[in-house]
């Protein structure tokens, strides 16, 4: 089976900045070393990670045989950043990385429901609590109380690896509101208005 990041020998040329024909010497001397052909058709194909890594370290080396090396440095310097550009490209398409803005996102999302079971659990266990005379009792409900949170958090971060949005809350939490001012932490400044 072709990998589906492979590329034409036409396509291969565009991403390289050659023409079809260097491509072809490339291929007859060994440098790029097809993955296949297209299929229902005889066109070659390439693993566009491999046909690019092999390209830079035949510049690399040829770079060591001509007295042009610092047009081959930065020929070289520049297909190394395309690959990258392109290799980070497939991986936020494939889901495989995610942008930094993304994760800080999903973070404070985070945060923000862990704080709000957190500081519910007095409230919703106080009546509870009051009535159990026994230390043990006491433990154990707030364990499992715990064991509950941990588990809705857990669904929290199922939901956010599916980039989906977040799980409903369970029956006995209470809705979270939105912060009426997002940001601001602690008491407010004297003097200072909002």
């Amino acid at each position: 089976m072709i990998d589906p990041a492979a590329v034409t020998a036409v396509e291969l040329a565009a991403i390289l900045g050659l023409s079809e024909t260097h491509v072809g010497n490339l291929v007859r001397n060994g440098t790029l070393k097809p993955a296949g052909t297209k299929p229902g058709s005889r066109a070659q194909v390439f693993v566009l990670a491999d046909a690019v890594a092999a390209f830079v370290q035949y510049k690399v080396d040829d770079k060591r045989a001509t007295r042009h090396a610092p047009v081959l440095d930065m020929e070289a310097s520049l297909l190394e950043e395309r690959h990258r550009k392109l290799k980070i490209a497939n991986d936020l398409a494939e889901g495989l990385t995610m942008l930094t803005a993304d994760v800080a996102t999903a973070t404070d999302a985070l945060a923000h429901a862990f704080r709000l079971h957190l500081e519910g659990q007095p409230g919703r266990m106080a009546n509870e609590l009051a009535g159990i005379s026994e230390p043990a009792l006491v433990k154990e409900r707030l364990q499992d109380e715990n064991r509950r949170i941990l588990a809705d958090i857990a669904r929290h971060l199922a939901a956010m690896a599916e980039a989906k949005p977040d799980p409903q809350p369970a029956a006995d939490e209470p809705e979270a509101k939105p912060d009426p001012q997002p940001g601001r932490r602690g008491r407010p400044r004297k003097g200072k208005v909002g």
